[in-house]
């Protein structure tokens, strides 16, 4: 049943979000399929077709993206005043690999540079005995997704002497599950948490299941270089439609996490 579960959420992820384009290219295919099989739906096969388009067109615009973002990380924000806490956990948010006839390099992903930089604020704000940084095998299964994301910290300042790593972890319940022992071991009752504002509710909601009571303390969403300057709020781009997409990929990990028990 739990490997039934997993593919089943797998498959979703992969061809069904709202927002990706295996979704898109999914649903053109069957419109037009079924517009040449059935001639005479062509009225309906248009008006579906000119629902995806608006549908993908305000998926891909900031304002939506913006807001789908803000309501599902509502409640939970960065944290702005020192707080008693022992230690600082921040969940890694993946790397990219890049291949060639050399070997292969493991690039830390933009949401794992956020995490990094709203971890070392918190960091200089809260002055924890331990920051933990948790996150195991991703798309290179030869490094930690942790590792990249410990050197950014040390560059971002944090001692060396402070940190500790998760390597393991598979998933946001497994690093619920490692770090509990952990964390006991250590002495920490209070701990700051540190993730993407899309991965926060979910991450808590774990936390809390495993028996842990966070303090949460939202990343950024986004880069605030100039450069990467979003078109007008009503306009598409692809960071935008990015994050959409990422909004629906947490609220199936939400159900698939409360359909397992693990909330």
């Amino acid at each position: 049943m739990d490997a039934l579960l997993r593919g089943l959420a797998e498959a979703v992820k992969l061809y069904l979000l709202p927002g990706s384009l295996p979704l898109l290219l999914l649903a053109v295919t069957a419109g037009l399929l079924w517009w040449s099989w059935r001639p005479g739906s062509s009225r309906r096969v248009r008006a579906g077709l000119g629902a995806l388009a608006v549908g993908y067109w305000l998926l891909a615009t900031p304002v939506v993206a913006d807001s789908l973002q803000a309501a599902l990380a509502s409640g939970y924000t960065r944290l702005e005043d020192p707080v008693e806490a022992q230690a600082v956990v921040v969940l890694g948010g993946g790397a990219d690999v890049l291949r060639a006839e050399a070997g292969s390099l493991s690039i830390m992903s933009d949401a794992s540079a956020l995490r990094a930089l709203e971890a070392a604020r918190v960091v200089q704000l809260v002055e924890p005995a331990w920051v933990i940084v948790s996150g195991g095998p991703g798309r290179d299964p030869r490094q930690a997704d942790s590792v990249p994301l410990k050197s950014a910290l040390v560059e971002l300042g944090v001692p060396e002497d402070l940190l500790l790593l998760d390597t393991s972890s598979r998933d946001t319940h497994d690093q619920a599950l490692r770090l509990e022992p952990l964390l006991a071991e250590l002495g920490v009752e209070r701990f700051v948490l540190v993730t993407s504002p899309s991965h926060m509710r979910r991450s808590m909601l774990a936390f809390q299941g495993a028996g842990l009571a966070p303090i949460a303390s939202v990343a950024p969403a986004e880069s605030q270089d100039p450069s990467r300057a979003e078109p007008p709020r009503w306009l598409p781009s692809m960071n935008a439609l990015q994050r959409s997409t990422d909004v629906f990929r947490e609220l199936l990990g939400l159900v698939y996490y409360w359909v397992r028990g693990w909330l």
